[in-house]
């Protein structure tokens, strides 16, 4: 199984502590795994991107910025270049 497909599987942090918790492991260490996991996690969740508005000398220009971090990103793009942020562009106005 890709990291892809576990991650889609998964999608939720609290799955994956409910798994170690379930696994045996000791709260302690479940705790730390799950922490170090959490933003990987969390980043695989898609966001839709915003749009910044930046006027300039012939009027306004707009632009997709990353809903996590703001970094600019084109409409092709899957996963934000900055932070790795899966991104969803289902429904964005072009």
């Amino acid at each position: 199984m890709t990291l892809e497909k576990l991650m889609n599987t998964l999608q939720s942090v609290d799955t994956i502590k409910f798994i170690l918790t379930g696994c045996g492991e000791s709260v302690h260490t479940s705790r730390e795994v799950y922490e170090a996991i959490r933003p990987l996690v969390e980043k695989q969740i898609p966001k839709k991107p915003n749009v910044k508005e930046l006027p300039d000398a012939f009027g306004r220009l707009y632009w997709n910025v990353c809903g996590a971090c703001d970094e600019e990103i084109e409409s092709d793009y899957d996963y934000c270049p900055g932070c790795g942020q899966r991104i969803d562009w289902s429904e964005i106005d072009e």
